[in-house]
């Protein structure tokens, strides 16, 4: 696929995604904005995700979701955790990556929930201890 049709694509899902509805335009403008700062700085950005913030690195794909998708990119599954989670429940995330599931979680359940979160990747892994960290 070519750069060309994969931004087309990049653009085409990120309007049609659900956690986009109610704000296309600002979700393609954010995704546009992101694209030309990571390219001119290489620095990181913090990124609200509910009351929560998750560090997006440039070479974070996951990061980059987080901030195409309006903090839901998993839009269904992550519904279902708004929809079903309660504070004070106990939240596993094995496979974390940079985090975005625990910061989800740690918004429902609390301060009086617990989360275990486990990522094998080390560059993850340390993402992960920072951005639990910084909250």
């Amino acid at each position: 696929m070519s750069a060309m049709s994969q931004s087309i694509h990049l653009l085409h899902t990120i309007w049609n995604h659900p956690a986009n509805r109610q704000h296309r335009l600002r979700s393609i403008w954010r995704a546009l904005a992101w694209q030309v700062y990571k390219r001119l700085t290489g620095s990181p950005v913090d990124v609200q995700v509910r009351d929560l913030k998750l560090r997006c690195y440039p070479d974070s794909h996951s990061a980059s979701r987080a901030l195409y998708f309006s903090g839901l990119p998993d839009y269904w599954e992550m519904r279902f955790m708004i929809d079903y989670l309660r504070p004070g429940d106990r939240f596993i995330d094995v496979g974390a990556n940079v985090g975005l599931y625990t910061l989800l979680a740690g918004s429902i359940v609390g301060s009086a929930g617990h989360i275990d979160a486990f990522e094998p990747g080390a560059l993850a892994a340390d993402r992960l201890r920072e951005t639990v960290e910084a909250n």
